[in-house]
């Protein structure tokens, strides 16, 4: 039988997503191990997960992939019948071979093939693990025990799946007539599969759903279908009125004509009274005609009373039954939202699972001691909010890694536990996620902050006593911006922090940090449950009606205008006891009738001052809205406070992708279209960004007049150095060593190095250490760029002066670039 292309790309997709999850089980599995390495139940799930990556990369035809995980699945066999252990190393060894199998499939997610990617390494070190972990078992097999073994995993299969069963039964005969495979994709599709054809990318992303959700909404439609039988019973209903309508409407037209009739003949009577006499009989039977048509009229009316008594009832009947309806559809419509939007949440923990792997890889390259503690992972967010949030709590876990967490023998020092704590959380709070990293570090240095920023520019000394604690916390997140000590491939260059505050604020949320020098940091991240629907208060501002997303609303207020203080440059009012800002928001949204009123094309006497906003409550009251966002309050005044709805988030398009205080747009419920407001965008809007920090741009003419001594002893290092540099309009000077550079540097000032380690004469650390001890070249900044990548040689580099550390193993011309940059 083969198979379609669309049941090709159905398989792709679910090998994908199923293989993804094992993988995340593994390294979860295997942290777990490392801490508990003689737990046998955990043993078994590895060979489990192992053993069904195995068997799925061999359905699908992804041989590398298969015998990868083979090899990781003996490892666990051996682990799970001898009295072995594995050791860190081997750790690192089954761990790489995990992250090989999740290399080969984006490779073939991306390029619909695996071809370029290289197993054998990787299996001649597992095979190497194989071996060394069945010769430490002393003890070997008895036929006994191979037999009962056997007999412990077929009463298992009575509570394994079909799947594991065939597996079973397969590996049965491979030991008995060799091996025998089941078909792969490729030869059920009846030949080799196109590249195209592998691919998975760009294909619709797979969510997994419990069953009881699907259930559930499937009851929700089937009352949703009973619903639409009986509204179709209510247009027969309305049917059988329109008939009933449309035949009163004919006996009326038939009538119409009597009532012409005896209007012409009452008129033509009256005239022949006054003109003829003798028309006694001729009267007498005008009389009769008359009487009998007046009977008919009356009778109709008669009638018409009647069934116009009768339609009103009609139509209040089916009044009634359809308002039911309506409620009831309202009831199951709401309930069917609810529950897609539950089906499109998934829980924090898909992607806090992947976090403990990367702090234990690194935590172990720079010597540190780390234990996770993670606790609201089943918490649920939308999908697209989840992506959104996992490169943002990556830097933040980074940071917590290399800036928070001190070595081992400093937290001694200091009165600590040698193991570091990092902590991550999530929880529901109202209509929002708040997701906090934490860690028990060194805190943030403001006074540190405060030193770089007057060294930057940003401020000067005189203006450091007015700048708030806050503020000078925020310069952290700020592009370019750093504390670190030496710029390295993992921290210093000012981009970490940059990137969460942008990721952040595009899916609608805050973050705020929270430290005490020495002790701890906590950066709390707040973001929206959905990015579809939001709960808004909706206002009146200028005659234009806004939509407030209420998660950003700390209260709203009513204030008289003596309530309003002046002082400074702005008004601000109190609210329990604190002083808050007040602006008017017609002000800042740049109103279009307040545009007009200031050229002056309406009258200034209708143009309302200060606290001259009326409502329909209370007129001597004005009304204002505090808004809070990143540790910030500003309250702005409205007109009016009109309504609080669930909305639903609409985009404003490519062509206004980003408008300045806006988030989206809405239908309001009658209809109107309403904007929806950006909280954080409005208090940046009235109080900025940055404070009083001045942020200025590196101009080229400034690179320009930069020289840079480049010093390699490699001549081909040397002359890529000295292109890069001199292409980016810096003045490049070379030398071979420490000896000759530190000649050079007497005869011409310079105002940056770059300089190799390993070198003849004097190598790197010694040539930076002798130009730290120079008073005249203390202050020029020193970049390492060297193979050597050990966390000791990057300490020792801190300790001979160095600014960076970068190495020529992840060396790329922008890295080069973006560093020298930073230190010039």
């Amino acid at each position: 039988m083969e198979l379609s292309r669309d049941e090709i790309k159905e398989m792709m997709s679910i090998f994908k997503v199923e293989t993804e999850e094992h993988l995340k089980n593994l390294n979860k599995g295997l942290l777990k191990l490392e801490e508990n390495p003689n737990s046998r139940e955990l043993l078994e799930e590895l060979f489990r997960t192992a053993h069904s990556i195995k068997g799925s990369a061999r359905m699908m035809g992804f041989a590398k992939i298969e015998s990868v995980a083979h090899k990781i699945e003996d490892i666990f066999g051996i682990l799970r019948r001898a009295s072995v252990v594995l050791t860190p190393e081997d750790f690192d060894v089954v761990y790489e071979g995990v992250d090989l199998i999740s290399q080969i499939m984006e490779k073939i997610a991306m390029e619909g093939t695996d071809a370029s990617i290289d197993t054998k390494s990787i299996l001649k070190h597992l095979d190497q693990l194989v071996a060394e972990k069945t010769r430490a078992d002393q003890s070997s097999e008895q036929p006994a025990q191979v037999a009962a073994d056997r007999e412990d995993k077929l009463e298992r299969l009575q509570e394994t799946s079909l799947e594991d069963a065939t597996e079973f039964l397969i590996e049965e005969e491979e030991g008995q007539t060799g091996p025998r495979s089941l078909p792969t994709l490729p030869e059920l599709a009846g030949g080799k599969l196109e590249p195209a054809e592998r691919s998975v990318l760009g294909e619709d992303a797979f969510i997994r759903v419990p069953t009881r959700r699907l259930d559930d909404l499937m009851n929700l439609v089937s009352e949703l279908l009973t619903t639409r039988i009986k509204s179709q019973q209510r247009l027969a209903d309305l049917r059988k009125i329109l008939e009933f309508c449309s035949e009163w409407n004919d006996g009326m037209n038939r009538h119409r004509v009597l009532a012409q009739r005896i209007l012409a003949r009452l008129q033509g009577q009256e005239q022949s009274d006054l003109t003829g006499p003798g028309n006694g009989q001729r009267s007498y039977a005008n009389a009769l005609a008359s009487s009998w048509e007046l009977r008919q009229m009356l009778g109709f009316q008669q009638n018409t009373v009647e069934k116009l008594s009768k339609l009103v009832e009609s139509i209040n009947d089916v009044y009634d039954k359809h308002s039911e309806d309506n409620l009831r559809t309202a009831v199951i419509t709401t309930d069917i939202q609810d529950n897609l939007r539950i089906v499109r949440l998934l829980p924090m923990s898909t992607i806090f699972d992947l976090y403990p792997r990367m702090i234990r890889d690194i935590a172990k390259a720079q010597n540190k001691k780390i234990r996770v503690t993670m606790s609201g992972g089943e918490t649920r967010v939308d999908k697209k909010v989840l992506e959104e949030l996992k490169d943002p709590l990556i830097h933040l876990l980074r940071n917590s890694i290399d800036h928070g967490i001190e070595l081992p023998s400093e937290r001694e020092k200091a009165g600590k536990n040698p193991e570091g704590l990092i902590t991550l959380k999530a929880a529901h709070v109202g209509n929002m996620v708040h997701v906090e990293v934490g860690d028990d570090g060194r805190g943030i240095d403001t006074e540190r902050i405060a030193q770089i920023a007057v060294k930057k520019g940003y401020i000067t000394e005189e203006q450091l006593p007015e700048i708030s604690q806050t503020d000078l916390v925020g310069l952290i997140f700020h592009s370019g911006f750093s504390t670190a000590k030496i710029i390295t491939d993992l921290s210093g260059r000012g981009v970490g922090l940059d990137i969460v505050k942008a990721n952040v604020e595009r899916i609608k949320g805050t973050i705020e940090t929270l430290s005490e020098k020495g002790r701890h940091t906590r950066f709390v991240i707040k973001i929206p449950l959905t990015l579809a629907t939001t709960h808004a208060l909706i206002v009146e501002v200028g005659g234009e009606t806004y939509a407030v997303p209420i998660d950003y609303i700390e209260r709203t207020v009513r204030i008289t205008e003596e309530e309003v203080l002046t002082g400074g440059s702005h008004p601000y009012i109190l609210v329990d006891g604190r002083t808050i800002q007040l602006y008017k928001l017609e002000d800042v949204l740049g109103n279009a009738r307040q545009r007009l009123k200031n050229k002056g094309m309406i009258k200034a006497g209708s143009a309302p001052k200060l606290g001259q906003q009326l409502t329909n409550i209370d007129s001597n009251k004005l009304s204002a809205v505090v808004l809070m966002s990143g540790g910030r309050r500003v309250s702005f005044l409205v007109d009016k406070l009109l309504d609080e709805q669930e909305v639903v988030v609409k985009n404003l398009g490519l062509q206004l992708k980003r408008v300045r205080n806006v988030a989206g747009s809405t239908i309001l419920g009658d209809g109107r279209i309403s904007i929806i407001l950006d909280p954080s965008d409005l208090i940046k809007s009235v109080q900025g960004s940055g404070a009083r920090f001045v942020f200025r741009e590196r101009r080229s003419r400034d690179v320009q007049k930069k020289k840079i001594l480049v010093v390699d002893d490699s001549i081909t290092t040397r002359t890529l150095e000295k292109n890069i540099l001199e292409s980016a309009g810096y003045h490049v000077t070379i030398a071979t060593n420490g000896v000759e550079a530190f000649q050079k540097m007497g005869e011409v000032p310079f105002d940056l190095i770059v300089s190799d380690v390993e070198m003849p004469l004097m190598d790197g650390f010694e040539f930076a250490e002798k130009v730290r001890k120079e008073s005249k070249f203390g202050d020029i900044p020193f970049i390492l760029c060297t193979s050597l990548e050990s966390e000791k040689d990057k300490r020792r580099g801190i300790e001979v002066g160095a600014n960076a550390y970068i190495v020529k193993g992840s060396f790329d011309q922008s890295n080069l670039l973006e560093t020298i940059e930073k230190l010039l």
